[in-house]
């Protein structure tokens, strides 16, 4: 992975416009997440900053490399939007375990594939080309799912890059993996926290006071821009 420190070079030095698009935080990202020796390693951004966008680039520099960039994401609509926005072929967790499973050839037709909880990969092999996983909406990702996952990339020898925010949903099942191991600083972390989907700079501190968890301030930053209307056929009309 040494050989990626060459991506920090080219991002530098590069006239390319849409390098230059890229801010300094997603910049500093892409060349930890291509640079670290760590197997395991985490992007902790808040939502707006332009993980997805960011990880299109990271995307390139590990194909340049000669890895395979494999996405799987915790709902069906993340997995589209990081194959779209970022070329990175994806699909939910569940069938990326489903798939590895049938890899091992330990998959039971008979099984409910879509609430599976436990996967067996006995008997699955190392990965015959270096391969990248990345795991995008890490935060939902339950405490036993989180243990398949990685179950299964020490077999295949896969690097696995976590993408999510600790600061949103939680999961459904047991445990709060993601934010346990970023927040406990028990893998290395590289945080974006400049948001830059709220082009209006009213609507932007609005949204990062919500992040700090003042809702109240957030909600008076908009207080000229809220409409009320108290009879609820109104509001239904509306």
């Amino acid at each position: 992975l040494d050989n990626f420190r060459l991506e920090e070079e080219r991002l530098a030095k590069s006239e390319n416009r849409e390098v230059r698009k890229l801010s300094e935080e997603q910049q500093r990202a892409i060349i930890e997440i291509t640079t670290t020796k760590d197997k395991y390693f985490a992007v902790q951004g808040l939502a707006g900053t332009g993980k997805t966008f960011m990880l299109d680039y990271a995307r390139q520099a590990y194909e340049q490399e000669g890895y395979t960039v494999k996405g799987a994401c915790f709902t069906g609509k993340a997995a589209e939007g990081l194959e779209k926005d970022a070329k990175i072929p994806s699909t939910t967790i569940h069938s990326h375990l489903n798939k590895l499973e049938r890899e091992a050839g330990n998959s039971n037709p008979k099984e409910d594939m879509q609430n599976k909880t436990n996967w067996n990969f006995e008997g699955l092999q190392k990965a015959r080309n270096k391969e990248v996983w990345i795991i995008d909406e890490a935060s939902l990702v339950d405490n036993n799912t989180m243990n398949n996952l990685l179950k299964a990339a020490q077999i295949k020898e896969s690097k696995v890059v976590f993408v999510g925010d600790s600061k949103q949903l939680l999961p459904v099942g047991a445990g709060n993996a993601y934010a346990n191991v970023v927040e406990k600083k028990q893998i290395g972390t590289v945080k974006i926290e400049d948001i830059r989907r709220q082009k209006n700079e009213t609507l932007l501190e609005s949204v990062k006071e919500s992040v700090k968890g003042d809702i109240k301030q957030s909600f008076k930053l908009l207080d000229n821009r809220i409409q009320e209307e108290s009879k609820p056929k109104k509001r239904i009309e509306k």
